[in-house]
């Protein structure tokens, strides 16, 4: 929160046509930008002692089956929104809120919500399967959806048989393996493209790869709790609406552009992997779906 706090006030200081540090005045800039780390530390620490107050514990608590923020939780929350808070008052101040596009999301929740589902698995499981096969593996990414990337005379296809004999799939808690023309089908080809990994792990849900004994979540991987984050859109011009249509996060670059009047294109990203702009406030759902999940986040907006 303290680090968040940091942020907060630069933006503030821009918000009031200062630069970041408050000493400068240079104008107000035509887009702010920020992210939080707090909520993200909420959901992923145990607990934490903070010298001025009670001991506070991290996730979720089910209450009654119903699956509720913890008290640390609750605070990085309560924190955060209070952050928002004081940005639009001061956007408010200086007569900017009527002009601005606020744009609340996360790039990833973190999983598992229900700690009735935590099963933590060493990621040297997977190292030590990958190995008998294909010694020396380059790199294992895992949290809680490994990526694989081995070693140029290593094949794909003798580790992901590997992987798939029951007592290996079982120690690693494998659930369906993505590589081959699948893998290149929703990224690049690693055959020509070594930034991409070689195998994509997707764990049976509640599976988080670490060392550490008290580690309750992570992120990294394809469920629902990983990519399926919120997403607000506010300025006083827009009606309050729930719009259902599926989207993904990286619809929100294109969004940004075209509040600017700008056209989306002229992002290399966008040039590379075109999107939508988000949906308007006034438009209907027509029942339409959006390609293939890919480790972007989904959002609920």
């Amino acid at each position: 929160m303290a680090y968040d706090d940091m942020k907060v006030r630069a933006i503030l200081n821009e918000i009031r046509g200062f630069d970041h540090t408050g000493a400068s005045y240079v104008g107000a800039p035509a887009v702010f930008g920020m992210n939080f780390q707090a909520v993200s530390v909420g959901q992923k620490l145990k607990a934490e002692q903070v010298l001025t107050a009670p001991l506070l514990m991290g996730g979720y608590v089910s209450i009654d089956g119903t699956l509720m923020p913890s008290d640390g939780l609750e605070a990085t929350l309560d924190h955060t929104d209070q952050s928002i808070g004081a940005m639009v008052t001061a956007l408010a101040e200086q007569g900017l809120l009527d002009s601005t596009l606020v744009i609340v999301t996360a790039k990833h929740g973190n999983s598992p919500m229900d700690p009735a589902t935590l099963v933590r698995v060493n990621p040297t499981v997977i190292s030590n399967i990958v190995n008998t096969v294909a010694p020396g593996l380059a790199l294992l990414s895992a949290d809680t959806g490994p990526l694989i990337w081995l070693k140029g005379s290593s094949t794909p296809a003798a580790v992901v048989e590997q992987l798939n004999l029951p007592a290996n799939r079982a120690a690693a808690r494998v659930d369906q393996i993505l590589w081959g023309p699948d893998l290149a089908a929703q990224y690049a080809d690693p055959a020509t493209d070594s930034r991409v990994p070689d195998i994509i792990i997707l764990p049976t849900p509640g599976t988080v790869y670490t060392t550490s004994a008290t580690k309750i979540a992570d992120h990294g991987g394809f469920g629902d709790e990983d990519v399926h984050v919120a997403l607000l859109v506010s300025n006083s011009a827009l009606p309050r609406k729930t719009i259902t249509d599926p989207v993904e996060t990286r619809q929100i670059a294109c969004t940004i552009l075209k509040a600017l009047n700008l056209v989306c294109d002229g992002l290399m990203s966008e040039q590379i992997e075109p999107s939508k702009f988000l949906p308007h406030s006034d438009h209907k759902h027509d029942g339409s779906t959006i390609g293939v999940l890919s480790k972007r986040g989904k959002a609920s907006r």
